[in-house]
């Protein structure tokens, strides 16, 4: 008997279960979709100014106009028509200078605020791509976050239902109950196993059970260590309750 109760703790099944994979699909589905999404950036694309050309040709038309009258008026002779040449020509010079001069500080205007556009666009630029270097660094950092909560969630099942099976295994030192599928416990003694399931009451599930008015003795530590006989009030009284579970 000694023998056999040192035995016995190993030959009783555990109720300790496994974790169920179905306790951590939270955390592989964050897994599987957390990937790092690029950050889109769209840089400033400014619109420069065209110069354009200005012309004084209207004061080249009134030059050749007052040409035109003087040359009439000295009835086309030689010696006058080379001194008017000469001023014609000297009034159209100032024109096309002029004219050249407007043309260089339009241009030179236009070129100025197409660099300071440029100059200003790149500045745009910059502060965009940093910005989006920004949001990308803290879109990895995210991601990285999300797996860390995950690992450590799954991590943090696994020893909570380790340590729940600890437990289970040290209380089960204390009984020698077990529970079925159903929740329904069972005296797991293989001397005498009783199934609390058949209608309500109790019965040996050995046909080696004890005789009527015989009951088990047990030590300190719970385990049986033989059989007596029951005092004739003991047998009664369980008589009494096999009689009303009956009539239940």
């Amino acid at each position: 008997m000694d023998i056999f109760n040192q035995v016995l703790p190993y030959l009783r099944p555990s109720d300790a279960e496994e974790l169920d994979p179905t306790q951590v699909i939270g955390e592989m589905y964050a897994l599987a979709n957390n990937q790092v999404e690029p950050v889109q950036a769209q840089k400033f694309a400014p619109e420069l100014g065209i110069p354009y050309d200005i012309s004084l040709q209207d004061m080249l038309n009134e030059n050749q106009a007052d040409y035109n009258a003087t040359q009439r008026l000295v009835g086309y002779n030689p010696a006058a028509l080379s001194q008017l040449n000469a001023q014609k020509y000297k009034a159209n010079q100032r024109v096309l200078a002029e004219q050249f001069r407007l043309n260089q500080a339009q241009k030179d205007k236009v070129y100025g605020e197409n660099r300071n556009i440029l100059n200003q666009a790149k500045l745009q630029n910059l502060g965009i791509l940093d910005q989006q270097y920004v949001r990308q660094a803290q879109a990895l950092s995210n991601t990285k976050a999300t797996t860390q909560a995950a690992l450590n969630s799954i991590a943090s099942k696994y020893a909570q239902n380790k340590l729940d099976n600890r437990k289970l295994a040290t209380y089960e030192n204390m009984y020698n109950y077990r529970y079925d599928p159903r929740f329904r416990a069972i005296n797991m003694n293989p001397l005498q196993q009783f199934d609390t399931t058949v209608g309500g009451s109790t019965a040996s599930s050995r046909t080696g059970g004890l005789a009527p008015g015989y009951e088990f003795t047990y030590n300190a530590d719970g385990n049986i260590i033989g059989t007596r006989k029951a005092s004739k009030d003991e047998t009664a009284k369980n008589g009494s309750i096999v009689r009303n579970l009956k009539n239940i």
